[in-house]
């Protein structure tokens, strides 16, 4: 079997160490410091196929400081989201990303970006979704109101119903965990510009829900 190639490769491990979590629920005491961010599978209808949602939150506000939704999502889009969003961002001192350990986020690629632009980056541990509870119930949220409503004829029909709800999400739906505020209200009320918004959300529009 070895002389013929038939044998599996074991597969390479990665000789970097990660940092885990240090707390459960992170507890950020201003907002846009701590970004949590995950993919999500949406189905398109009309091609009979799943594309990938990446979605970047902030925790303190439950704002969405940035998406991007395509057909598949490679470890360099992920870098280019975070570039964008780093731009949009006002300047604060110190930034801690988390993350789940998906292959786009591990990879060497990502991480150099976080680390060369000073930003923390910690991994939940394997099977615990609950460690990164924020995106998971925004992703949650998303399931309920998007995907179990619509049928998406084609990936610009998903994006654009996406762009919709996203502007309405953080502009107009309020949020118990921030004392019954939209997300853009409450960065307001705490005297924090609004990032500009990513994947094509730059421009309010109306988003209903029936």
């Amino acid at each position: 079997m070895h002389d013929h190639a038939l044998l599996h490769c074991r597969p390479v491990r990665s000789a970097v160490r990660k940092l885990w979590i240090k707390e459960l629920v992170p507890n950020p005491t201003m907002p846009l410091t701590h970004l949590e961010f995950d993919i999500k599978y949406m189905h398109v209808h009309g091609n009979k196929r799943n594309a990938m949602m990446l979605t970047v939150l902030d925790v303190k506000s439950r704002y969405n400081v940035g998406w991007l939704m395509q057909w598949s999502i490679k470890k360099a889009d992920v870098v280019a989201l975070f570039q964008d969003i780093q731009r949009t961002l006002p300047t604060v001192t110190k930034i801690t990303v988390r993350s789940d350990n998906g292959s786009q986020f591990v990879s060497h690629l990502v991480r150099d970006h976080f680390k060369t632009n000073g930003i923390e980056h910690e991994f939940t541990r394997p099977a615990t979704p609950e460690q990164n509870a924020h995106i998971e119930s925004y992703h949650s949220i998303v399931e309920s109101v998007i995907c179990q409503q619509y049928t998406f004829t084609d990936l610009h029909h998903a994006n654009d119903v996406l762009t919709r709800w996203v502007q309405f999400y953080n502009h107009k739906r309020i949020h118990s965990g921030v004392g019954y505020l939209s997300p853009a209200e409450y960065l307001r009320k705490n005297n924090v510009s609004l990032p500009l918004g990513l994947g094509s959300t730059t421009h309010l529009t109306n988003f209903s829900i029936n």
